[in-house]
């Protein structure tokens, strides 16, 4: 019975139902405390996350908050769209996880490491450029709960100026990055896309992902002796990195020549994206917190690949609005050379992603979910509320 109680009160709390209107999004989830509950389980179901007791409680608050904040924002009628995903019943500190630019840390690079764009041509940029239908951006992978976005960041890079150079895609291992670059502490604890590239042009080693998978974890610290691991560039080196300018054209500029290792603040219109065009106005573009890589453009917006899986976003990317600081993404973007060895790469490529930013984007209609019980202890003597009703479907017969 305490946990029925626990489950009303949080749904009925004072002043955070919201009333019935014509608006369409989660307006009626979100005035209907069974529905709310019924929407809260299906997403429990689908991320494989069940929580109970007063964790239940609190989880059902963090979606509540998520879910108001998604429906008023589809409510403005924006460039963009965002819903619920996985981050939805995640707290800050969690979410937080997901990020790793530590801007709080000094960068390894200095300006005399680097070799700085060329002033920009407008007339010699192309108007749109898409290094996935070239075949130069590997699928979307998740970086899962690591701060290590920036290993992510700098490897589309790497993968990019490689195959644009040798012709072959390779998936190169983010987790040698996690375990290399700072020797001295949790490489989970965040990094700057800048000193990732720089520890590979210094050592001339990489391995791919098939000899050194990503595990989401730094659990080496002093020397990682990456020596051990075959490495994965053959047939071209990472010779040298460009510093690109601060503007959006010395971006662009850069990218029609291969992609880049950028960087974000992230706000909750980032976190919940969906689809669209992001023209964020609620981000600091001077704090980054969010590593990331810009793989295409066109004269209206570019696509950023994203670390968080191809669940989140447009199959694991984004796009984001010319025109607009976009969160400081034009500040600190990087971008790896790659220059040929003169040797052979018998390594097998990697698949490349498929993703087409040029297709509409439409929603699935929803799938029947399966008629089962929520709950363990369900009987047929407890069926006289709605809440057991909800919970124990199939026990009930309200299937």
């Amino acid at each position: 019975m305490w946990t029925t109680n626990l489950l009303l009160a949080t749904l009925l709390g004072a002043g955070l139902l919201v009333a019935m209107g014509d608006c369409s999004g989660y307006q009626e989830e979100l005035s209907s405390p069974r529905k709310l509950l019924q929407l809260y389980s299906s997403v429990q179901d689908k991320l494989g996350r069940h929580f109970s007791g007063e964790e239940r409680k609190v989880r059902l608050g963090v979606f509540k908050r998520a879910l108001r904040f998604i429906d008023f924002q589809n409510k403005q009628k924006l460039e963009w769209q965002v819903d619920v995903n996985k981050f939805a019943i995640m707290t800050e500190e969690e979410k937080s996880q997901y990020l790793g630019y530590n801007s709080s840390a000094t960068s390894h690079v200095t300006a005399r490491d680097l070799t700085v764009s060329d002033d920009v041509i407008p007339d010699e940029v192309p108007n749109s450029v898409d290094w996935i239908a070239k075949g130069a951006v590997t699928k979307a992978k998740d970086q899962a709960r690591c701060g290590s976005c920036w290993t992510f960041g700098s490897t589309c890079s790497i993968e990019g100026a490689y195959q644009i150079t040798t012709g072959k895609l390779k998936s190169f291992s983010e987790q040698e990055l996690l375990h290399c670059v700072y020797n001295l502490r949790n490489g989970c604890t965040g990094g700057f896309n800048s000193d990732a590239i720089q520890w590979v042009i210094d050592h001339e080693h990489m391995a791919t992902r098939r000899n050194l998978p990503y595990i989401a974890r730094d659990s080496q610290l002093g020397d990682c002796g990456y020596e051990k691991w075959e490495n994965g560039l053959k047939a071209g080196l990472v010779s040298s990195m460009i510093a690109v300018g601060n503007t959006e054209m010395d971006s662009i500029r850069a990218l029609s020549k291969g992609p880049l290792a950028t960087s974000v603040d992230v706000t909750k219109n980032f976190f919940y994206y969906k689809s669209g065009v992001l023209r964020d106005t609620d981000c600091n573009p001077i704090t980054l917190s969010h590593a990331i890589a810009a793989v295409a453009y066109s004269d209206s917006w570019f696509l950023v690949k994203n670390s968080w899986g191809d669940d989140w976003g447009l199959e694991g990317f984004i796009k984001m609005a010319r025109g607009h600081h976009n969160c400081g993404t034009w500040i600190h973007p990087y971008q790896a050379v790659v220059t040929k060895t003169g040797s052979e790469d018998d390594d097998p490529e990697d698949a490349a992603a498929t993703f087409d930013p040029e297709e509409e984007i439409t929603t699935q209609p929803p799938t029947e979910e399966p008629c089962e019980d929520k709950m363990t202890n369900c009987r047929v003597s407890a069926c006289t509320t709605w809440v057991w009703k909800e919970m124990c479907q199939k026990t009930c017969g309200e299937c």
